[in-house]
């Protein structure tokens, strides 16, 4: 059974058969740890817009500052680390555009 890409390639005059996605190697794992990171960075920057909004309860309750130093102190570690998944991210980003031969599970190149 062919695919609309194996149809459109062979009426086009271009190969029959496309490249079977690779499901093994460094190409999945990049793959897999794209998603990971977002992911990371996205309950990061959630945790931090949770302890901001605690801290804004405080500060506007008029509450002693000992309550709000350490949420303060806390939502800037989430955001650093939010900070560091992102960075993460751009370098797997990088090393994709410098192996364009790689391609993702999806067949996708990376």
């Amino acid at each position: 059974m062919t695919d609309s890409t194996t149809t459109m390639a062979a009426a086009n005059g271009g190969p029959t058969t496309t490249p079977a996605p690779r499901e093994h190697g460094l190409a999945a794992l990049r793959a897999h740890e794209t998603k990971a990171l977002i992911s990371l960075a996205s309950d990061a920057m959630s945790e931090v817009f949770d302890l901001v909004h605690q801290l804004h309860a405080v500060i506007y309750a008029e509450q002693p500052d000992t309550q709000a130093e350490p949420l303060l102190d806390e939502a800037l570690l989430c955001l650093q680390t939010a900070e560091h998944y992102l960075l993460m991210l751009g370098s797997v980003f990088e090393q994709r555009r410098k192996s364009p031969g790689d391609q993702d599970p999806t067949g996708t190149a990376l």
